[in-house]
């Protein structure tokens, strides 16, 4: 298990957004290890009608071993907010136009074990951006 490099320190820090219609990976950099606090991002989707949904798959090398799908779509020309936090654990829900995800307590990341934002259904001109992560600097063991 990881143990924190600075007890009580919270790192913020900005993802770039990735190409119109491409998802978005949080990874942290080569050599370390990130536990995850909470993460926001914003959709803004095209004019193409489509029935879209959010989603966060946790990826582990070259695989998806887990996802959080959000049931609500996403009409065109919309814009929607993710809002993923460690401190809630209940199941995906919406307020107004923000989808709540949980991201449990154990959210760690690394170069190989990340997480990526992306959207069903997500057309050539829908962009993600706005990517903030809070976040726990970690040393291995």
């Amino acid at each position: 298990m990881p143990k924190p490099d600075w007890f009580g320190e919270s790192i913020v820090f900005n993802v770039a957004a990735p190409a119109a219609g491409v998802a978005a990976a949080v990874l942290p950099p080569a050599g370390t290890v990130w536990h995850v606090l909470s993460i926001s991002a914003a959709i803004v989707t095209d004019a193409t009608v489509a029935n879209r949904t959010l989603y966060i798959a946790h990826v582990n090398g070259l695989y998806d071993t887990g996802m959080l799908l959000q049931s609500v779509t996403i009409p065109a020309t919309t814009t929607r907010y993710w809002e993923c936090t460690s401190f809630y654990y209940g199941i995906p829900f919406v307020i107004l136009s923000r989808f709540m995800f949980p991201l449990g307590p154990l959210c760690y990341l690394t170069n190989t074990n990340y997480l990526r934002l992306g959207v069903d259904a997500m057309q050539a001109g829908d962009q993600i951006s706005s990517i903030y992560v809070t976040c726990e600097r970690m040393l291995e063991d």
